[in-house]
């Protein structure tokens, strides 16, 4: 029911602005449920609690959208995810090669991409005294304190307590946030101070605007629904699964199956840091996994520039994608036209 009733809202925009979606046939959807337009059917509809539970609401939704335009189900399907996004890709991937698998969905799944997403938090987390340190951002004193409670947040994800790890990690980025005056963690060269919010943030009321609008006319969507920018209710429900990584589910996916999975990162990403994303890339636990670690990355020159490095082994490809923070298709336009080129037209 949740499903029908959220595609039943999506059908009604069909075409969208800009030269990605006309290229690459892009179709959206906003979650979480209870997030955007989406909304809660009954009262004794629960919220999600965890990557599974995400998944199959995306499981669900799916196949309302391929039972309606069947034309779809041919159509090569590439799963793109940014920042949490990317984590709810892996599990959307996982659950629908199985569905696949089960013969109980008919779609030519081909990949997915992670967007400065994030995957393994601890990884991220434990460079952010170093790298904070070596900009010259905080002090050595606030590189003691970064780093104790580095050491507690990691303790606690050893122990699989992800709600206490959860907590640690909200007062690293507190200390964080505080020590360099209010730097912009999704992209640290941007303007900012300890009062302005993050980019991503301030585009709050105007997308608000917006959409409780323009766009709601436009879908026809009933006025006593409400576009929700953020839902603080839903981050709470998934509190006690922020933490938990999904490397595994990654190592899957390439032991497993043959979908090729894109990773990218824009290297001014302080929250959801490069070298993390590195760091763990460089964990995972595959069967080229030596091949890996012996393969160089090689420069990606646009108009003679270089907009990103990349590494690639087997169905694994790594963007490293240069004057970029958090969301590289908003920071570096040509390096993510080139990425799409390369990875859904060309490969």
């Amino acid at each position: 029911m949740v499903a029908r009733r959220a595609w039943n809202a999506f059908k009604r925009l069909r075409k969208f602005s800009g030269n990605w979606p006309s290229k690459h046939k892009l179709n959206g959807e906003r979650s979480l449920l209870g997030v955007g337009f989406s909304y809660f059917s009954s009262s004794s509809v629960k919220m999600v609690q965890n990557n599974k539970e995400i998944g199959r609401d995306l499981i669900n939704f799916l196949k309302t959208f391929l039972s309606e335009h069947e034309e779809f189900q041919k159509i090569p399907l590439y799963i793109f995810g940014e920042s949490y996004g990317g984590k709810m890709a892996v599990e959307f991937a996982y659950q629908l090669v199985q569905e696949i698998r089960r013969g109980e969905v008919t779609v030519h799944f081909k990949g997915i991409g992670l967007g400065d997403a994030y995957i393994s938090p601890i990884h991220y987390i434990l460079n952010y005294g170093s790298l904070a340190l070596n900009l010259g951002l905080i002090e050595k004193k606030d590189f003691n304190e970064i780093s104790n409670l580095t050491e507690d947040v990691k303790v606690a994800i050893e122990r699989r307590d992800f709600l206490a790890a959860s907590d640690i990690e909200a007062k690293i980025t507190d200390t964080v946030i505080k020590a360099t005056q209010g730097i912009d963690v999704y992209n640290i060269v941007l303007k900012s101070n300890i009062s302005a919010l993050p980019r991503f943030l301030s585009y709050q009321d105007s997308c608000n605007q917006l959409m409780n609008t323009k766009i709601k006319e436009s879908l026809n969507i009933s006025a006593d629904i409400e576009w929700n920018f953020i839902n603080d209710d839903i981050y709470s429900a998934l509190q006690g699964d922020l933490m938990r990584p999904v490397t595994g589910t990654i190592e899957a996916l390439l032991n497993e199956t043959d979908i090729k999975i894109i990773v990218y990162n824009g290297v001014f990403d302080f929250l959801v840091n490069t070298a993390g994303t590195a760091m763990w890339l460089d964990d995972l636990k595959w069967n080229r996994s030596s091949e890996w670690q012996e393969t160089n990355k090689q420069p990606l020159e646009i108009d003679m520039v270089n907009e990103a490095y990349v590494k690639q082994v087997g169905n694994l490809v790594f963007y490293t994608v240069l004057r970029a923070g958090h969301s590289v298709p908003v920071d570096n336009i040509p390096a993510m036209e080139e990425i799409l080129k390369r990875e859904l037209l060309y490969s």
